[in-house]
């Protein structure tokens, strides 16, 4: 099969523009559920994501000569219109997810599911949280709009389009500060006994050498004090006083931990002091202080954003978000490390190489295995496409493949199926204070998020250089955007 990706995106260029422009000038936002923080900045981000990583498809000045380009647009009008519909269409975005004092929200709306469907009060209430995914996803739109805005000033005269464009950069400024505050404040570390029901699930699945629990439990310590000792001295600062307990509550030789994040802002977690002057209003948390994998996958990859080239040539970040944005990366570092040495702990196999990973909340699926995978080929970048380990990650992501049969046949009543359909369902530790029961947060993407890390891995070391590919982040709603191949 021959892949055309200039014209795949044209064309999912002129879908979207379809679509998302009215012929009364407006942006028309949703799509299979109603509007929503999230699925609404995947809309934008299905334009300004290839426009601001691809040169050649740079929407700030359309040259004459890009035909092809102005054809898929033809919605948005001429080469002049078109990125002034854009940057309308953000500030329509920017304006539409404030509270009534112009703080920014980040709530999952009608992503959050319900138990058995029913729309009650608390469902209502509980839908208003916010989310480690809109977080994480308002990082990157945020970025790509400041850049977009950043280069597009340059070529525009007219006074009131410059007074909208500056706007726009300050309203996505302060929500970028905004997401990454949150993105700090879901940060957990959740520490456990050996002999705990964790502590067995954790043990069954990087135990592959069958030491004995006491051994083992030595072993993986000994892998990871580097990791305990960061956390220990260099983070707390960040936790509740009930997460910092846990450090006291431990030994060095008998205690087993987790970090990542979790859905939402940690219960406890206390607001970042030396942000408060940028980001005032930082809500109180109610999330279960244990990391998820899924969410952490997705907070890494919006950090990630903010250490590509173009973010540092362009000057994207303020000062004070300089601070924020290392105290993010050295989160980021501590949690890479940790889940890659327990994906590949042990001489006797990889434990992520044993399908399916049995999450420590007893939970198993295959959604497991491959969002560890994509933590572990993150932090791989140095061996390029070429190294054993990476070749080991690529026979994975083949098994994989297999296995949820998007390389294979699947048979009648296959329970592959439900990989995609339904998909896996987490329901959401901590929501349950607002509401009779905890609310859902449903993944159905394992072939989109198989098929970004497959992209990730092919590109190597080149991906890590050059920020992120088109393809490089999964999606929960499979729209097709800086989240989907």
């Amino acid at each position: 099969m021959k892949l055309q990706a200039r014209q795949s995106i044209l064309d999912m260029w002129q879908a979207a523009a379809e679509y998302s422009y009215t012929k009364e000038n407006t942006w028309n936002w949703g799509g299979r559920r109603s509007p929503n923080c999230i699925s609404d900045a995947e809309q934008l981000l299905v334009f300004l994501y290839p426009a601001t990583t691809i040169s050649s498809l740079s929407l700030e000045s359309i040259e004459d000569e890009q035909t092809d380009v102005i054809r898929a647009l033809r919605r948005l009008g001429g080469s002049r219109a078109i990125p002034q519909a854009i940057i309308r269409g953000t500030k329509d975005y920017l304006l539409r997810y404030r509270d009534d004092e112009g703080n920014p929200t980040f709530s999952g709306g009608t992503d959050f599911q319900a138990p058995g469907g029913e729309e009650t009060e608390a469902v209502i209430r509980q839908r208003r949280l916010d989310v480690v995914d809109a977080y994480s996803m308002s990082v990157t739109l945020c970025l790509a709009v400041l850049g977009f805005a950043k280069v597009y000033k340059t070529t525009v005269y007219r006074e009131n389009l410059l007074a909208e464009i500056t706007e726009v950069e300050k309203l996505s400024s302060h929500r970028l500060s905004a997401a990454m505050v949150g993105l700090l404040r879901c940060f957990a570390v959740h520490t456990f006994h050996p002999d705990s029901d964790e502590g067995q699930n954790m043990l069954a699945m990087v135990n592959q050498s069958r030491m004995s629990p006491e051994a083992a439990v030595r072993a993986v310590n000994r892998e990871l004090d580097e990791v305990w000792v960061s956390l220990r001295e260099n983070l707390t600062d960040g936790m509740g006083e009930s997460q910092r307990k846990h450090f006291d509550d431990f030994d060095d030789s008998s205690r087993l931990f987790q970090c990542g994040w979790s859905w939402g802002v940690v219960d406890g977690a206390p607001k970042v002091s030396y942000a408060s002057d940028l980001v005032p209003y930082q809500p109180d948390g109610i999330a279960e202080a244990r990391p998820n994998t899924y969410f952490t996958v997705t907070a890494l990859d919006g950090i990630r954003d903010l250490f590509t080239e173009r973010t540092r040539i362009l000057g994207l970040l303020t000062v004070e978000q300089q601070r924020l944005a290392r105290a993010l990366q050295n989160r980021l570092n501590v949690t890479q490390q940790f889940w890659t040495t327990l994906a590949t702990f042990g001489d006797a196999g990889w434990p992520v190489e044993d399908p399916p990973w049995k999450a420590a909340d007893g939970s198993e699926s295959d959604y497991h295995s491959l969002l560890l995978c994509a933590i572990v080929i993150q932090g791989l970048p140095e061996e390029g496409g070429s190294g054993p380990k990476v070749r080991r990650l690529a026979r994975l992501l083949e098994e994989l493949a297999m296995r949820a049969k998007i390389t294979r046949r699947a048979v009648a009543d296959d329970a592959a199926v439900a990989l995609h359909r339904p998909g896996m369902s987490m329901p959401l530790g901590g929501s349950e204070k607002l509401g009779e029961a905890r609310i859902e947060w449903v993944i159905s993407s394992f072939s989109m998020l198989l098929l970004s890390r497959w992209c990730r891995w092919r590109l190597g070391s080149r991906t890590v250089s050059s920020g992120r590919s088109c393809c490089s982040r999964q999606t929960k709603s499979g729209r097709t955007c800086r989240r989907g191949g």
